[in-house]
């Protein structure tokens, strides 16, 4: 499965003894913020299950639909934003949310 997580901006996900449980996926880590859709559609294309650690890339429609390949989603359950996928819950159904 390709995974992709965003915002590892200390770059130390690969640091976490839970990382070993992803060694059998093609795992891409991005450290720098982007928002802009265009620039995260291309960094994504490729992804099946999206990891987002940080509250900071707002997951919306536009870029969903661009997203043909992806297929789990999980994100921070603490708070603000990240939880609402911005309200997409009609994009959502064949997604699996974790």
């Amino acid at each position: 499965m390709n995974v992709t997580i965003l915002d590892d901006y200390h770059d130390t996900l690969r640091t976490l003894p839970c990382f070993a449980k992803l060694a059998e996926h093609k795992v891409t880590i991005w450290n720098g913020h982007v928002q802009d859709i265009d620039v995260l559609a291309e960094r994504l294309k490729e992804t099946e299950a999206l990891v987002l650690i940080r509250e900071r890339t707002k997951i919306r429609a536009p870029l969903l639909d661009r997203l043909p390949r992806l297929s789990w989603v999980a994100w921070p359950t603490g708070r603000g934003e990240a939880r609402s996928l911005d309200k997409a819950s009609s994009l959502l159904g064949p997604f699996h949310l974790v």
